[in-house]
């Protein structure tokens, strides 16, 4: 059972005044920014759900009717709700004996009241404003990827994921791997107009900011913004921070760059991690500062408040309290709240991730196509890609350019252009060696297929077929390869083929001789 804190007459003093201690300590030159606060309104949920909507509009323009003709019915727009409970987050610091002696100390040399406040308000604050930092680090997360993971209150070591529904569609990748390029873009600022949308600024990680800063178009782009003459061949500096996000506003749209280096720490079996929330590869294009909200509910506690503890709220949504146990002798400090960062209409929220893009080498001249870790007959890949876009790629594109045009598809084209594939059989390992001796135990390849309508087939060719033979396995998928000995000494080869639809795959055998 809690016990009255041994410094009642202290906490029960400084409590009511703890919103304005956390307050002023916020307030420091050297505080931490919250742009949740900034970013975010306040919405108390009664039901303590949350729920992020958001409608997916087109406007479109009104029709020219004759009189008394019935005006035409204009397409709804698809209206989606994300929702769930809000998670409890928290934490708890203790004070030891050898903290109560400190104070102790304090009294007896007769120290000011305020000077002892102080004292007892360190873990209040840090309680509190470790809340604060909670729900910086998952606003950030779901900000940059519309996904959180949060700790749950109720069961421990467990994460829930919250998903906010970004776009697919809205979500883009680079033309090459590696880097953002004007291109890039542009692409977002147009797909994001051709629905009617616009966007206000861009919340960029600082490290992903340099990196584009050093981009040969990033220097064009600044040394034109401030007049300067130059060529291919003229040597740009840098350009400074401030004069690029200057440039930038003025060549896209008039689009603020708001820079995030925001680092937080979390503490987990007392190890401490030091961690940036935002993802360090994104770009995110916003309509508004306003982007959602800080949905809050009420504990249980609040209404049900402990005997021996005393109680604060601070922010209306934060519980903090204190109390005394014994055995060992301890005092505890608890924050706790029933809180969410919420991202809503996240249909005008446009992402740029410089890491969903494809950079296999590839190989010229030949009719495949590499991507995505996977061979594909090229002319099927212009097929599908004129089939999910609507354009036609050129006859003699090369195969670079054409995963340019790949990786420059938004995340929902682009996979349906994959899934409309098949790629090539894909053999592990890809050749197979044998001693003179004869093996009747034999060696196993696996075949690798996305094909869900035809099994895999095996065949040997037929120059081998006195001594090699193969044989796939149908419950496994696994073939088997076994060889007869050679009788000479001379190394034999032999070819396996293997057959899923109309694609194939050739397997080496080679036997010492």
């Amino acid at each position: 059972m809690a016990q009255k804190s041994l410094f009642s007459e202290y906490i029960e003093k400084m409590f009511p005044s703890l919103g304005n201690i956390v307050e002023k300590i916020n307030g420091k030159p050297n505080a931490p920014v919250y742009l949740h606060k900034q970013m975010l309104t306040k919405e108390y949920s009664v039901d303590q759900k949350w729920n992020s909507g958001s409608a997916d509009t087109t406007y479109v323009t009104a029709d020219v009717v004759a009189m008394d003709s019935p005006l035409p019915i204009k397409k709804r727009d698809r209206i989606s709700v994300a929702s769930g409970k809000l998670p409890k987050v928290g934490s708890k610091r203790r004070m030891t004996e050898s903290d109560f002696n400190a104070v102790d100390l304090m009294r007896s040399r007769g120290d000011a009241f305020t000077t002892i406040v102080s004292k007892l308000a360190e873990d209040p604050v840090k309680v509190a404003v470790g809340i604060d930092e909670k729900n910086e680090a998952n606003f950030l997360q779901a900000l940059s990827d519309g996904v959180v993971l949060v700790d749950d209150g109720n069961n421990t070591g467990t994460g829930l994921r919250i998903d906010f529904g970004y776009r697919p569609e809205n979500t883009f990748g680079v033309e090459t791997a590696g880097h953002i390029s004007e291109n890039d873009i542009s692409r977002i600022i147009d797909a994001a107009e051709a629905k009617g949308r616009s966007f206000a600024f861009v919340e960029v990680s600082k490290a992903l900011l340099n990196k584009i800063r050093h981009e040969r178009w990033a220097q064009e782009m600044v040394a034109s913004y401030r007049g300067l003459a130059f060529t291919a061949e003229t040597q740009l500096q840098t350009p400074g921070l401030a004069i690029f996000k200057e440039a930038f506003a003025d060549r896209f749209n008039g689009i603020q760059i708001d820079e995030i280096d925001r680092q937080v720490i979390s503490e987990k079996n007392g190890q401490q991690t030091t961690w940036k929330p935002f993802n360090v590869n994104r770009m995110v294009f916003i309509p508004s500062k306003n982007v959602g909200k800080l949905v809050w509910g009420t504990l249980a506690e609040m209404n049900h408040p402990v005997e021996g503890v005393i109680y604060q709220t601070v922010d209306q949504y934060k519980l903090i309290s204190r109390f005394g146990n014994t055995d060992p002798m301890e005092e505890i400090t608890a924050g706790q709240a029933l809180v969410l960062p919420v991202i809503e209409n996240v249909d005008a929220i446009y992402i740029l991730d410089a890491t969903m893009t494809d950079g296999s080498e590839q190989t010229e001249n030949d009719s495949n196509f590499d991507f995505g870790g996977h061979q594909y007959v090229k002319s099927e890949v212009m097929t599908a890609y004129a089939a999910v876009t609507g354009a036609t790629l050129a006859n003699d594109i090369t195969d670079a350019n054409l995963q340019k045009a790949i990786n420059s598809l938004n995340k929902s084209s682009k996979d349906a252009l994959i899934a409309s594939l098949v790629y090539l059989p894909e053999l592990n390992p890809t050749s197979l060696s044998f001693t003179a001796s004869a093996d009747a135990t034999g060696k196993t390849f696996t075949v690798g297929t996305n094909d869900k309508t035809n099994t895999p087939s095996v065949a040997v060719a037929a120059a081998a077929s006195s001594w090699l033979s193969a044989s796939r396995n149908e419950t496994t998928g696994a073939v088997t390869v076994t060889v007869g000995a050679n009788g000479t000494s001379a190394k034999r080869t032999g070819d396996i083929t293997v057959t899923v639809g109309t694609k194939t795959a050739t397997l080496t055998v080679e036997q010492a001789g």
